[in-house]
């Protein structure tokens, strides 16, 4: 029973927010309001699907639906289907009409259950349907050779399982709750009362939820089986389990600061803090534990950090700051995971008296490394840190710091306020070459007394960099050279190899030869101090550094990549090597989230002089946040990457760093990860005013194909090249795919499938839409394939990137040369062979490693590589700064709906005479508009910017006028930089059109209505969502579905694609007829098409495209007749009245490609032709045919 706890008056302050790590109702669950839409019980022993309530049936011979005495959970009763004869359906269905919905049912497995089910076999028991077509549904199947009980979104099959193991003959417990639409939209779920991990994935075009059906559902290789229902509710909250307690307990009623019933005001203890407090009541079930938190606040208590006691009182130890006041806030949770309120203490102030200063530091280094650092090339920051002072009476509160160019002066920077940080990095400052500059830090108490100030003993700032012309660049959308080389700002792109394996200079050595003679110009070095290679000292000493001075002597490039998971460790390296545990946050780091951000911090500090190494990779892959990884969204992921790039950039300016995204680095993590939801101005651009960052990508086929997407559907935005494109080529930043060619993880497919993949991936990396890249290529894998160009052509949403992004082969794992070489594979190719040894295509190593060494796909990636590969650089001998030439001004939008909302980014850049931005450049620049336009404020006057590193931005937004849009930038006497957009005009209609118009009344043939929003130019407005509501106006001829296969008709659909949308038509049965079908949106005009069902098409519907036609030979150029009658004819006659050719319909169409019966092309002029059906309707008309 539900009902709404009595709170308690108190007299602390009472907090409504919940610690959302640990309940459910933080997501926006109110159980104590939840209302029972729908409930059966099954509690009947002549109980009807129509009696009981249900709106429908659906029983497939052979199978039956009916309640037991044998099988229940609650009661006398359950629903038992019975499918075992034919494997088919046998389910009940309950309308509904939700935004969202929740659904709980019990179901039972008996014995034998799981032994019908396969890999391939799966039973689906419960389905949430959606006005769109698209589904929820829960089924069972054998998974990886465990039973598996699993949710999934069927427009996606974006799935998860439960993390428990499954018995047969016994109940279940599972609850479903179906999101509002929204992307992303979140469906969670619960087994036995333990929510599951979420299906996180776009839902924005489900509509409403409309249909839930429960016992045998679906068909499609269904096992032969049966299946017990029981306790099925429809709510539109979350009720949980039968007999569950899901209101939380009363909060506790007092919080007392200090150890005894007593409260105390003060304490002089430094090290621990204590509170005691009454139990909290909880008359339905009992209290499991408390959780209690420590601050200096009472506001936010969803912000602190909780630690769990089962007493009523703590003692707490810790460093605690004199002159503070602390407060504990306490919160109760139940036996069902219900937490109470958080309830605060009134506060407890740390006092002490102290008249000695803390202790002198001993010792303060230049820099944050272990051994001080004496030279810099930084002309504007310097980092120092010191060993802690101490204070055993009222402890440390604050570091103070300056610098000065003799020991403790403070001329260069103030005395700063560090906090209790025993490291420092001041930017902003103005250094001269071949000055010393020193450290000075004192400490203060807890009372405010100073210790005596420490000096460093001096940083020499040097001049100029003598490998200046070495250094790598992000530049627009490709890494580019050093201006300072023989081939200034020269595009460049890497090919090469991942490194994980043996560390030393012995190892290190022989890897740099090998990859030399492979052609590699760019290793990928993979750490991971937290699980494997120790304290990052010890990492650089004893693995990193080795490589990058062994591959710098045989001038090859290195990024360093932090293989971690952005997640914390809970089980030990041994036990696997994805850590499962919380999603990183910044804002409220982990132990292995501080020692992550530490690490970087060493690592710039560490190379921030060394040019070789091109730049670093923050994160390998973080998992899936905003989707499995719990507790997590994709601006947690962003946040934690920008945290972790500006605490780089204190220290490090110069180097590129490379960001991964959500999802395992994967390629639709770039949009979901930078630009879905992030302001314009911050959309792939998160490291203003430097932009040195390169977006890394992992390739790897099952995950996303290159040029194919999963289900081979061109209208999804499901390839590696549509993203990798978008990013490139609209965003105009640069790209690197940091890993792929990994055998073990790209495990779909057969040998041959896998060996192309990576031709493909390779291929869209070069880009350029050429045909001769693989030209000269001998062939793959041991039959030596040569695979046909792989290029999906005109399906593409998005051209092939511009391409010059580099990419490293997930190869070097072993520890000796020949693990480089190539692998063995057990896989089978394409003719079920073994595929047998992967021989290297350059230097023929025939050696043999095993397989989890292998470098894998030599006889592909070392021939692309030696065709990519980018020159060491050459010195000039001299560093000359280049000159501003010109401004260039650009927006990322050139097409934007005038609607008086849209924005774009407008960004201007100081180049020089070769269109290079200048990063060395500081200035403002003047914006003007011209158009149907205003800046983001409202406001049309010119606007000035400040240029910084070459670079600058401003957002504009349309208004309601279409037309074209100019923004103009000028900077001093520069050439001005233009850009040019158009604004659109908005929807004015919906316009339908029918492919074929024609369906026999059969109940089962479709015809496909294609649904687009036009403006009145006819322009269909690819900017534009809206929900289409579709009517016919004879329902009982046929009406519309979106797959055909629904039980009921869909009549409403959101936009699947830029201003379109899909709907099909069948017919009602075998009635014929003539049916007007009705696209509406609201505020347009409607538009109609007319489907002939069963009867056939009047003639005079027929119509010819493109008339003329331009014949243009062996183009596949050709004039299409549509809505013809089935089994018409075309005859075409030249104006004498000979005839040309004869064809026949066929689809209700014919193609004609300008050839007479002879098979040559015609002549350019004016034909007849005449088209009659079966049924003897004729129609005549002309075209006309040009030659090109």
């Amino acid at each position: 029973m539900l009902h709404k706890k009595n709170s308690i008056k108190q007299r602390a302050i009472i907090f409504f927010g919940l610690l959302s790590a640990v309940l459910f109702l933080s997501a926006g669950f109110n159980v104590s309001s939840a209302a029972i839409i729908f409930s059966d019980n099954f509690e009947a022993s002549t109980w009807t699907y129509s009696g009981a309530g249900w709106n429908g049936q659906n029983i497939a011979s052979g199978c039956s639906l009916a309640v037991v005495s044998s099988t229940k959970n609650t009661g006398d009763y359950g629903l038992f289907a019975d499918f075992s004869t034919n494997g088919g359906l046998a389910y009940v269905y309950k309308d509904i009409s939700r935004n969202y919905v929740y659904v709980r049912f019990y179901v039972y497995f008996p014995t034998g259950f799981f032994s019908v089910l396969s890999q391939s076999i799966e039973k689906v028991i419960m389905r949430v349907y959606s006005t769109s077509g698209n589904y929820v549904e829960i089924f069972c199947k054998n998974y990886s050779g465990s039973r598996a009980l699993r949710i999934q979104y069927n427009a996606t099959w974006n799935a998860q399982g439960y993390s428990g193991t499954l018995t047969e003959n016994t109940w279940y417990n599972v609850e479903v709750y179906a999101p509002i639409a929204a992307n992303p939209g979140v469906v969670r779920w619960w087994v036995n009362n333990i929510e599951q991990d979420p299906v996180t994935d776009d839902l924005s075009a489900i509509g409403t939820w409309n249909q839930i059906m429960l016992g045998s559902v679906g068909a499609d290789g269904s096992p032969h089986s049966k299946v017990s229902m029981d306790d099925f509710v429809i709510a539109d909250n979350r009720i949980g389990p039968i007999g569950s307690d899901l209101t939380p307990p009363d909060a506790v009623a007092v919080v007392r600061d200090g150890t005894t019933g007593s409260d105390i005001d003060s304490t002089n203890l430094i090290s621990q803090l204590s509170a005691n407090w009454d139990a909290a009541v909880e008359p339905e079930s009992s209290v499991r534990r408390y959780w209690y938190a420590i601050s200096t606040y009472t506001a936010s208590p969803t912000l602190l950090s909780y630690s769990s006691t089962t007493a009523t009182t703590i003692t707490a130890t810790g460093t605690y700051d004199v002159g503070t006041t602390y407060y504990f806030t306490i919160k109760a949770e139940n036996t069902w995971d219900q937490i109470s309120d958080p309830i605060s203490s009134d506060g407890q102030f740390i006092e002490i008296n102290d008249a000695t200063p803390p202790s002198t530091i001993a010792t303060v280094n230049d820099g944050i490394l272990v051994n001080d650092s004496t030279t810099t090339y930084s002309k504007d920051r310097l980092s120092g840190s010191w060993i802690a002072s101490t204070d055993a009476e009222s402890g440390i509160k604050k570091y103070w710091y300056a610098i000065g160019t003799t020991a403790g002066a403070t001329d260069t920077l103030s005395w700063t306020d560090n906090g209790k940080l025993l490291k420092a990095h001041a930017t902003g400052l103005t250094l001269s070459a071949g000055m010393n500059y020193y450290f000075t830090v004192k400490a203060e108490n807890g009372v405010g007394l100073m210790s005596v100030p420490a000096n460093s003993n001096g940083i020499t700032v040097l001049n100029t960099r003598p490998d200046e012309y070495v250094w790598l660049h992000a530049d627009d959308k490709y890494i580019k050279r050093s201006p300072y080389c023989t081939k200034p700002n020269e595009i460049w792109q890497g090919a090469g190899v991942c490194y994980r394996g043996e560390g030393g200079a012995t190892a290190a050595a022989a890897f740099a030869t090998w990859a030399k003679s492979h052609h590699v110009n760019c290793v990928r070095i993979s750490y991971n101090c937290i699980k494997t290679h120790g304290p990052i000292q010890t990492a650089i000493t004893n693995y990193i550094d080795p490589l990058v001075q062994a591959l710098k002597a045989q001038q090859i490039y290195s990024y360093i990549d932090c293989h971690e998971y952005m997640v914390d460790y809970t089980h030990l390296p041994s036990e696997g090597y994805s850590p499962d545990g919380p999603g990183w946050d910044v804002e409220h780091p982990s132990e292995d989230c501080q020692e992550w951000l530490d690490d970087w911090e060493y690592l710039a500090y560490y190379y921030k002089d060394e040019g070789w190494v091109m730049g670093y990779e923050l994160c390998n892959e973080p998992k899936s946040f905003g989707g499995n990884t719990p507790n997590t969204t994709y601006a947690m992921c962003r946040n934690n990457f920008i945290k972790c790039l500006q605490n780089i950039r204190k220290i490090d300016t110069k180097h590129i760093v490379l960001l991964g995204n959500n999802g395992y680095t994967n390629p639709q993590g770039l949009i979901n990860t930078w630009v879905t939801g992030v302001p314009d101005a911050e959309k792939l651009r998160p490291d203003a005013p430097y932009h040195n960052v390169v977006f890394a990508f992992h390739g790897y086929l099952g995950d996303t194909d290159v040029y194919l997407s999963w289900n081979n559907n061109p209208s999804e935005v499901d390839y590696a090249n549509d993203y990798v494109s978008l990013a490139q080529n609209t965003y105009n930043v640069p790209l690197y795919c940091t890993e792929t060619g990994h055998e073990e993880t790209a495990g779909t497919g057969t040998e041959d499938v896998r060996r192309q993949y990576q031709m493909q991936n390779i291929e869209m990396c070069y880009g350029k839409d050429t045909t001769t890249f693989w030209n000269g290529f001998p062939g793959s894998g041991p039959r030596k394939v040569v695979f046909t160009r792989p290029i999906k052509g005109s399906t593409l949403l998005y051209p092939k990137p511009t391409g010059h992004i580099g990419w490293s082969i997930w190869s070097a794992r072993g520890s000796a040369k020949e693990g480089f070489e190539h692998g063995v594979s057990t896989n089978a190719d394409s003719d079920g062979n073994v595929a047998g040894e992967n021989i290297c295509i350059v230097c023929g190593s025939q050696n043999t490693a095993l397989e989890e060494n292998g470098a894998w796909y030599m006889d592909i990636w070392p021939w692309a590589a030696q065709k990519i590969v980018s020159a060491p650089p050459e010195t000039t001998g001299s560093v000359v700064t280049s000159d501003p030439s010109a401004v260039i001004c650009t927006a990322i939008s050139s097409l934007l709906l005038a609607d008086g909302n849209q924005t774009t980014l407008i960004e201007v850049k100081v180049v020089d005479n070769t269109g290079n931005r200048l990063t060395d450049y500081s200035g403002s620049a003047t914006l003007s508009l011209s158009g149907p336009v205003t800046w983001a404020d409202g406001t049309t006057a010119n606007k000035t910017v400040a240029v910084a590193a070459g670079y600058a931005s401003t957002t504009i937004k349309t208004t309601t006028v279409h037309g074209t849009i100019t923004i103009t930038a000028t900077v001093g006497s520069l050439t001005p930089g233009t850009a040019t957009i158009k604004a659109m005009q908005t929807a004015t209609k919906v316009v339908l059109k029918v492919n074929p118009p024609y369906i026999p009344a059969d109940n089962t043939t479709l015809a496909y209505i294609t649904a687009y929003l036009k403006n009145d130019s006819d322009e269909t407005v690819t900017l534009s969502t809206a929900t289409f509501t579709f009517s016919v106006d004879k329902p009982e001829i046929a009406n519309t579905y979106v797959t055909g296969t629904e039980t009921e008709p869909v009549n409403s659909r959101i936009t699947t694609e830029g201003g379109i949308t899909y709907m099909a038509v069948k017919s009602a049965g075998t009635t014929p007829g003539i049916v007007v079908v009705t696209g509406s949106v609201t505020g347009l005009t409607s538009g109609n098409v007319t489907v002939f069902v069963g009867q056939a098409i009047p003639i005079e519907l027929v119509k010819s495209y493109p008339n003329p036609m331009t014949i243009v030979p062996d183009s596949g150029s050709e004039m299409i007749f549509t809505n013809v009658p089935s089994g018409s004819e075309l005859r075409i006659y030249s104006l004498s009245g000979k005839l040309v050719c004869s064809l026949t319909e066929s689809g209700n169409a014919i193609h004609w490609d300008g050839k007479n019966t002879g098979g040559n092309y015609i002549a350019q002029g004016i034909y007849l032709y005449s088209i009659k059906d079966t049924g003897g309707q004729k129609k005549t008309g002309k075209i006309a045919v040009k030659r090109n």
